[in-house]
């Protein structure tokens, strides 16, 4: 079993901050708010590098929730869909979302290394299957 991230509470709302959109200096920002920007961006440099250093991403996004688990929760969630339709600003009725649940399942699929979306003509084998023919005619009984 992998270890636990070994990283103070301080440096997880870093990370989080980080992860979640903010750049080195304005997460490190977010922590000790009365540096300067310019020392916020040398110290954010260096706190993602001890932070790297105690815990692997991998570790380090599954404590953040954002793991294969999140992933196939995420995934679940968008192959379930639904919208609501609304007639004269009254809801009307619960439908499926078919373009979420289209795109989740493309999503899937390719995780799943069931779609691909590169073939390259020198190596891989393409199978070129005719139309069916049509159907003979069959001669009247008359």
């Amino acid at each position: 079993m992998a270890k636990e991230p070994h990283i103070t509470p301080m440096e997880a709302r870093f990370f989080l901050a980080y992860i979640n959109g903010k750049t080195l200096t304005d997460a490190y920002l977010s922590i000790r708010p009365k540096v300067t920007r310019k020392s916020a961006g040398q110290c954010g440099h260096r706190l993602l590098d001890q932070i790297k250093q105690k815990a692997s991403w991998h570790e380090l996004l599954n404590a953040a929730d954002l793991g294969p688990t999140r992933l196939v929760r995420e995934v679940d969630r968008r192959l379930r869909a639904e919208t609501t339709h609304f007639y004269q600003n009254k809801a009307v009725a619960d439908v499926e979302d078919n373009g979420t649940r289209m795109r989740a399942t493309e999503l899937l699929a390719r995780m799943l290394g069931m779609l691909r979306t590169d073939i390259d003509l020198h190596t891989d084998t393409i199978e070129i299957i005719p139309p069916p023919l049509p159907d003979e005619e069959k001669p009247d009984d008359d």
